[in-house]
């Protein structure tokens, strides 16, 4: 009798062992899924993280995968010295110095292209230029004078 229950206990310890590594594993593979992306967004999620891209949702509900510029925040005086663009977030250092664009997304928030005599603020899909001559009225607390 005792022989019995013990080969029952093993093969359910052995049952739970495989069933928590079989759960265990599906966790793993699942782990970057969005329940709320389509099969082809999923697709292009898992194409963006192994190039070792960050992705981005597009206003339009795209997802746009940013891909890091290799001299990202380099130190720069013009944008032909950038994979990207040399940026600043700062309206006095606009056609004097900058850095080296981080990805391939874009300029984000308060930032701009320093030969650029404005500096492009975006807030959602809207978009201002930030000047000296407009600068209280829509740049004060969104930019760097």
């Amino acid at each position: 009798m005792n022989k019995k229950r013990l080969l029952i206990i093993i093969i359910i310890c052995v049952v739970a062992i495989l069933g928590a590594l079989i759960w265990y594993n599906n966790s793993k593979t699942n782990a970057n899924k969005n329940p709320y992306l389509t099969a082809e967004q999923q697709r292009d999620v898992d194409a963006c993280d192994a190039k070792g891209g960050k992705i981005y949702g597009s206003a339009e509900g795209e997802v746009v995968c940013a891909l890091p510029y290799a001299d990202a925040g380099k130190e720069c005086t013009s944008s032909d010295q950038c994979e990207g663009d040399c940026v600043t977030h700062k309206l006095s250092d606009l056609g004097i110095k900058g850095t080296c664009q981080i990805n391939t997304f874009g300029n984000n928030g308060c930032e701009t292209a320093i030969e650029k005599e404005y500096l492009q603020y975006w807030m959602g899909d809207a978009g201002y230029r930030c000047t000296a001559e407009n600068w209280q009225s829509v740049c004060d607390s969104k930019c760097i004078k």
